[in-house]
């Protein structure tokens, strides 16, 4: 176990890319590293890692990355609340330490025009949550 030679650190732990179908993390495609959803059937074990020591860091990205239905969706940016829920927020009702471990793009400057949107709609949506870190 790696904590035994370093009980101090914390083991941060992304998501996996595919979703595994069935009511194992089905559902729609999430990023990679951004899909935790598989948790609710394979937890993680804690005398691998305790709990004290784990965080977790999905990644999500928007459209300056990559285009998903979501972005296009007339409700856009509003109907983003539901999906990072679906795919990250549960971990707050599960009492589980997470941070992003990535998002970011161009801010609207060369990229998609939805992008600075989807920013700052993502950053209001976890300072409301209590999340304040992050990797950009």
């Amino acid at each position: 176990m790696v904590l035994a030679g370093v009980p101090h650190w914390l083991i941060f732990v992304q998501g996996v890319g595919d979703h595994l179908g069935g009511d194992c993390g089905g559902g729609p495609q999430r990023w990679w590293g951004g899909n935790l959803a598989p948790l609710a059937c394979h937890p993680l074990d804690p005398r691998r890692i305790p709990p004290d020591r784990l965080v977790l860091s999905p990644h999500v990205y928007g459209p300056d990355v990559g285009w998903h239905d979501d972005f296009g969706q007339p409700d856009f940016p509003a109907n983003l609340p539901a999906v990072w829920q679906r795919d990250f927020g549960f971990l707050d009702d599960r009492g589980l330490a997470w941070v992003l471990g990535e998002f970011g793009g161009w801010y609207g400057r060369w990229g998609h025009t939805r992008d600075k949107q989807w920013q700052d709609a993502l950053v209001d949506w976890l300072r409301r949550h209590g999340h304040r870190d992050g990797f950009y």
